[in-house]
This record gives structure tokens, C-alpha cells and sequence, in this order.
């Protein structure tokens, strides 16, 4: 992967957190140290992009697209379309649903139904996982 795309990246990270003061600020209540001269020097390519200031923000921005693109990288690596990680993520998220709408409820016939569609959901997201799982042994 280029060091011009982890540059970008950053530098949009840097700009949507509110700009190199900000980022410096995050970045240094993570690590101890960071100061805007590095920041700044990071979001121009002037100098490499760490991956505890990616972190820092993508964190602080609840957001990752940097570290969404290096499980996809993974994915791509191994011959897979989708990432371990993307598909483990997909059904936890898909089991809570399916649980979400069955805890503690008398079924009414149509909540009766959205719950077989969000278990259905689940069984797939899992099938899924399996057959990834079984397919890297």
C-alpha cells in the first residue's frame, strides 16, 4: 500500500478531528507525546504515518477507515472477498439483533415474523463464518 494513501488518509483523519491542533492533542492524551509540527509533517507526507496516530484518531473519531483497509488488504492477501474479521463483526451484530427482538416481548404475529427474519440473518452471518473457518484450515 502506498505511503501517499496513509498520508491522505491521515490527513483527512487530522482535518475531520478539527484540524492539527486537535490531533495533536488526542494523539498525545494516547502516547504521551506528539506535537503539531509532527502532526503536520505526517498529514503532508513530510514524514511516515504512524499507526499509534492513526489510531489515536480513528479512536477518538469512532470511525476507521485506515484500519478497515488493512483487514481488507488481509482479505485480498489470503484470496478471500470478505475479511475473518468483517465476517465475525456481521454476525455478532447480526445475533444481537436477532436476540433484540425477541428478549422479554409477547410476540405479536408481525414482531413474530421481523424475529424469524433477524434469526434467518444470524444463521447466514454464522454459515458464513463457518464456511470461511473451514475453508482456511
Amino acid at each position: 500500500m502506498s505511503d501517499a494513501i496513509y498520508t491522505r488518509m491521515f490527513d483527512a483523519l487530522v482535518r475531520r478531528i478539527g484540524g492539527v491542533d486537535a490531533a495533536a492533542a488526542v494523539i498525545e492524551a494516547r502516547t504521551g507525546s506528539m506535537t503539531k509540527s509532527t502532526v503536520s509533517k505526517m498529514a503532508r507526507g513530510q514524514m511516515c504515518v504512524t499507526l499509534e496516530a492513526v489510531d489515536a484518531l480513528e479512536d477518538a473519531l469512532g470511525s476507521h477507515p485506515v484500519t478497515r483497509m488493512r483487514f481488507e488488504r488481509i482479505g485480498e492477501a489470503s484470496g478471500h472477498s470478505e475479511p475473518l474479521a468483517g465476517l465475525i463483526a456481521s454476525a455478532c451484530r447480526e445475533s444481537g439483533e436477532a436476540m433484540a427482538a425477541l428478549v422479554g416481548r409477547d410476540l405479536s404475529e408481525r414482531e413474530r415474523s421481523e424475529a424469524l427474519a433477524e434469526v434467518a440473518e444470524a444463521m447466514d452471518a454464522f454459515a458464513a463464518l463457518k464456511s470461511r473457518l473451514e475453508a482456511d484450515q
